[in-house]
C-alpha cells in the first residue's frame, strides 16, 4: 500500500457573509412597517414674518465693483491685511491676495497700479482719502502678470487712514 500525499487546499475568506448580511439589514430596513401604516405624516414649517430678500435685490444695493485687489502688510502688524481686506470687501472690491509684502519696513502705505484700468486706483485710492496726485503713496508700476488692478502695501503710516482704523476698531472682536 502506498500513501500520496494530497494538497489540502486552504480556503481564502471571500467576504460573502459580510456582504450578505449586508444585504439581510437593506432589507429589513426597507421592509415595510405594519404597525405606521396609514399615518400621515404632515410637515409643518414655522410662520416667517419677513420676507427673504433675493440676491438679485441684495446685488443692487451693494453692487460688487469690477476692481481686483491685492493687500500686502508692509509694516509688520498681526492681521493688518486681513483687517484691510475685510475693509475692501465691505466697499464690494475684490480682493483675491492677501499676504506679507517682501519685507516689514514700508515707511508709506503704497496704492500701485498694475494695469491701465486707473478708475481702480481712484477708487482704491478715494477709500483712503488719498489723491491721486499724492507721488507719496501712489505709484504706477504696471506687472499684468499679477492679475490685479491694484497692489496695496500698508505701511507704518496705516494709522492715519481714518476711515480704515475706524472699520478696524469697529470689527475687531472684543477681547477681555
Amino acid at each position: 500500500m502506498t500513501w500520496q500525499a494530497t494538497a489540502i487546499r486552504k480556503r481564502e475568506p471571500s467576504g460573502r457573509g459580510w456582504l450578505d448580511a449586508y444585504g439581510v439589514g437593506i432589507i429589513f430596513n426597507y421592509r415595510p412597517k405594519w404597525n405606521e401604516r396609514g399615518k400621515t405624516v404632515a410637515t409643518i414649517f414655522p410662520e416667517s414674518s419677513t420676507q427673504s430678500k433675493l440676491a438679485e435685490d441684495v446685488y443692487n444695493q451693494n453692487p460688487v465693483q469690477d476692481i481686483i485687489v491685492e493687500v500686502l502688510n508692509g509694516c509688520g502688524v498681526p492681521s493688518l491685511a486681513s483687517k484691510t481686506t475685510g475693509f475692501f470687501r465691505s466697499k464690494q472690491f475684490d480682493v483675491v491676495k492677501s499676504g506679507n509684502a517682501n519685507h516689514q519696513h514700508y515707511q508709506f502705505t503704497l496704492m500701485i497700479q498694475r494695469n491701465e484700468k486707473f478708475e481702480s486706483l481712484k477708487k482704491i485710492a478715494d477709500s483712503f482719502s488719498i489723491e491721486l496726485s499724492d507721488t507719496t503713496h501712489i505709484k504706477i508700476i504696471p506687472d499684468d502678470a499679477l492679475g490685479v488692478d491694484v497692489t496695496v502695501i500698508l505701511g507704518e503710516d496705516y494709522t492715519t487712514f481714518t476711515e480704515l482704523i475706524d472699520y478696524i476698531s469697529a470689527n475687531s472682536p472684543i477681547t477681555r
